[in-house]
């Protein structure tokens, strides 16, 4: 849940302590109080600044509210004295203290239960829909709204599939059409094409007629180059090129299926310099295969995340602690940032020019990539229990992001507190709970979250080792 502040002091001399403050807000009109300073007790936390709120807005029914202070601007976690007090700020000039809504706690809207662990998700732009891929290979589609089972499914490997992609997504409310990779412990990358009457499931579903069975789908292109399990995939749309990390401590470069050319090809071949032309190495493969661009060699770890910073660049995470910056024309390391953690997940924000990395000493770190001096490492968060398998932006704040851990529990946080904004245990839901007709055995105390990501701003998404994709329901959309 969220996490209590510090008790408001209660002692009688202590409570006659006040401070000026000045209230300010982005919130709508109808939220917007008076800026004049006003005096208020240093005794009060949030919960008491909250009551100040409500009190002066008339408000009928009591609104949670957040309060932020300072430049940077950091949540209040404890009284106004102690905040004060450990930051050294003057007791006798006036405080700026901005308010915002709090974020409640998201309901549980059940579990869609799979046959395998669930490895990957990805949400559905602009729809309701989700796909999930699995350690039985299997990719699926869900309605996240309707209970029901996968509204359809694609067999894309015969061993367990690690990471998914979404290239290209149309819904027009009957028919889904779709391009994705996924990457496998096969050591290959697919990509797929799936067109797929979803009205036609859900009335077989109704009437309780659907059939267990995979939907054909069109496999595109096999990409071979990697020789160990590929862990993770990020593409660039602008770049027309998706990037993959491996156990085998290499990053790779790929053209999506049908974007190469023969001019792309002798423009790499040239960049390559003493690399094995591209040419050449084509034409020893199989028809419906394609080859890497390049190899991104350099780390001495797995590489277990990959993330685009802009077209021309790509970030590596590895389980050497490091995090790479690489030239995509010509394959070289432009950057080397270095922890002391084992890194399994990342996820960046061309905005801000911040990444997120996903530690083993379940610890999650923002690294400031433009940083060239000092410690680049700029913030810590830490609150979970075991791992960190996964994080990730908010699609719109640039302060908020979600993580998920071995421990069961996904996180909603935000940059300016190291204390999570949310936090959801998925090992309390009991097998009852569940959406479809598949009744996998499972501990639910010994669950672990291998990912997570947002849903239609409103909605949190996390699967794992219990065969489930778990979902949690904000009341409200947040931004």
């Amino acid at each position: 849940g969220v996490a209590a502040d510090s008790s408001d002091e209660d002692d009688a001399e202590q409570n006659e302590d006040q401070v000026q403050v000045k209230f300010t807000t982005s919130l709508p009109e109808q939220y917007v109080v008076s800026t004049d300073p006003m005096y208020v007790p240093t005794r009060l936390s949030r919960y008491g600044l909250s009551e100040v709120i409500n009190f002066l807005l008339e408000n009928e029914k009591h609104l949670p509210f957040d309060f932020m202070i300072g430049d940077p601007p950091e949540f209040l976690r404890t009284s106004l004295r102690r905040f004060i007090a450990t930051r050294d700020l003057n007791e006798e000039a006036v405080l700026d203290v901005e308010y915002t809504l709090a974020i409640g706690q998201p309901q549980p809207k059940g579990a869609l239960v799979h046959d395998d662990w669930v490895s990957a998700v990805a949400s559905v732009p602009n729809t309701n829909l989700c796909a999930t891929a699995g350690y039985d290979g299997v990719v699926r589609v869900w309605d996240v709204d309707t209970p029901a089972d996968a509204l359809c499914s694609f067999k894309c490997h015969h061993k367990p599939a690690k990471a998914l992609q979404l290239l290209d997504t149309a819904f027009d409310g009957d028919t889904l059409n779709a391009t994705f990779l996924t990457c496998s412990l096969d050591f290959k990358i697919r990509q797929w094409k799936a067109n797929v009457n979803l009205k036609r499931r859900r009335e077989e579903q109704e009437t309780e007629q659907a059939q267990a069975r995979h939907e054909p789908c069109e496999l595109q292109t096999e990409f071979i180059g990697h020789k160990a399990s590929v862990l993770s995939i990020s593409s660039c749309e602008a770049a027309n090129k998706f990037a993959t990390g491996s156990f085998d401590n290499s990053a790779m470069l790929w053209n999506k299926a049908g974007e190469s050319t023969q001019e792309e090809q002798e423009e790499a071949e040239a960049e390559a310099g003493d690399k094995v032309p591209l040419s050449k190495r084509r034409k020893k493969i199989p028809t419906g295969t394609d080859m890497p661009l390049y190899a991104l060699e350099g780390h001495s770890g797995a590489v277990s995340a990959v993330c685009w910073k802009q077209r021309d660049q790509v970030i590596t995470g590895s389980w050497d602690h490091s995090v790479r910056v690489w030239d995509v024309s010509s394959a070289k390391e432009v950057a080397a940032l270095r922890s002391n953690k084992v890194i399994h997940c990342m996820d960046y924000d061309p905005e801000s020019a911040i990444a997120l990395t996903g530690n083993a000493d379940n610890a999650i770190r923002l690294w400031d990539l433009r940083s060239r001096e000092g410690d680049v490492v700029k913030q810590q968060f830490r609150s979970h229990k075991a791992w960190v398998s996964g994080v990730q932006w908010h699609p719109t704040s640039k302060y908020m992001f979600l993580s998920s851990s071995h421990d069961g529990c996904m996180k909603v946080w935000d940059t300016r507190s190291t204390v999570p904004v949310v936090t959801v245990s998925t090992r309390g839901d009991s097998p009852g709970e569940v959406i479809g007709r598949h009744k996998n055995n499972f501990l639910p105390g010994e669950s672990k979250l291998l990912c997570g990501t947002w849903h239609r701003m409103n909605t949190l998404l996390g699967g794992g080792s219990d065969s489930r994709l778990h979902v949690h329901k904000f009341d409200r959309a947040l931004e």
